[in-house]
């Protein structure tokens, strides 16, 4: 194999993957900032001549019910820091609102699992506390949510696997901790459906104008 030439880093690849890490730093860069450019590029669409149709938008960030505001921009970044801090410095705690400690114990090795788990809560916590601050599009709103229904859906399904395990389904053995987390995450999960249904908006009428 010919050595690379002056001034280029060797990527070249074997069976078990590539040799030199160095195009991560090379081209994921100069990809990012392809795409940043194309983002913040004028819009090609077709023109109107001075003629605008009678348009349909949706409210602004002021216009967003209250109580998506209250849930999104307060409650759950407060709940999702909470589940981190629970999770990282008294998991203990935090695993016993899933599992009773009569059930089983923490192992160290479920550390590494919980680690993890709190990053997913500092995204939730700041996606939702800081990316919906700063922007006024409703689409990002949704889009955001949308993608954290997922993360609801998971959860809901964790919690039904844990008390199907432990055998506690019925309701004579759901705990009052049981019931807080289900009631907490389904609750979530309605309300981030239903932003993404835009239930409570009401949309505006906007008249082009001849120029």
């Amino acid at each position: 194999m010919r050595p690379p030439a002056p001034g280029h880093a060797d990527i070249s690849t074997s069976e078990s993957g590539p040799q030199n890490p160095l195009y991560i730093y090379v081209f994921v860069p100069r990809l990012a900032f392809s795409f940043a450019r194309v983002a913040s590029a004028p819009s090609l669409a077709t023109p109107n001549f001075g003629l605008q149709e009678p348009t349909t938008k949706m409210p602004s960030h002021a216009n967003i019910p209250l109580f998506y505001r209250i849930a999104l921009l307060w409650y759950e970044p407060l709940a999702s820091g909470l589940g981190a801090y629970l999770v990282l410095f008294e998991p203990d705690k935090y695993l016993n609102s899933f599992v009773p400690p009569s059930y089983a114990s923490r192992s160290h090795t479920d550390d590494i699992l919980l680690n993890q788990l709190a990053a997913a809560f500092v995204y939730v916590s700041l996606s939702q506390g800081v990316l919906l601050r700063y922007t006024n599009d409703i689409t990002i709103w949704k889009i955001v949510n949308a993608c954290l229904l997922g993360w609801d859906f998971i959860l809901l399904y964790s919690i039904w696997f844990g008390l199907d395990k432990q055998g506690r389904l019925g309701l004579a053995e759901i705990r009052g901790d049981d019931w807080g987390v289900i009631g907490a995450t389904f609750g979530m999960t309605l309300i981030r459906s239903a932003l993404c249904l835009g239930v409570g908006f009401q949309k505006e009428k906007v008249r082009g104008k001849r120029q």
